[in-house]
């Protein structure tokens, strides 16, 4: 769960590499959205739900209202697109960051792998 405030880091961190900015403002409201209970947190299943929404939905049926927008057929009715999404991208760095292929990450993997998501490739 994290807050307006961690969510306004998370949201500047996540668009640092285009050279773009959220502010508080845009930040709050887009935090307002996605915390469907308003309990001033953004629990797992809130953001999982909002980001279905805006990543599932084929964009001729976001411009009707919510009420008379058809339910979207998944083309397979097992896996979500927002599933298969992220399925590809964990799948892609593993493949990047298993250097010697043994289908494993090993512990110097997993370091590589953490310094570069947090942008550090210095050790200790």
């Amino acid at each position: 769960m994290i807050n307006a405030a961690e969510f306004l880091t998370l949201l500047n961190r996540a668009f640092r590499f285009l050279k773009f900015s959220v502010d508080e403002v845009t930040s709050n409201n887009i935090f307002k959205q996605i915390d469907s209970n308003g309990d001033g947190y953004i629990s797992y299943d809130e953001y999982f739900k909002f980001a279905v929404h805006h990543l599932s939905i084929p964009k001729s049926e976001k411009k009707l209202a919510p009420e008379a927008a058809p339910k979207a057929q998944p083309k397979r009715p097992y896996r979500s697109r927002l599933r298969e999404f992220f399925w590809r991208h964990l799948k892609a760095l593993f493949t990047k960051y298993d250097q010697n292929k043994d289908s494993l990450l090993q512990p110097n993997e997993i370091e590589v792998l953490a310094r570069d998501l947090l942008g550090s490739r210095k050790k200790g």
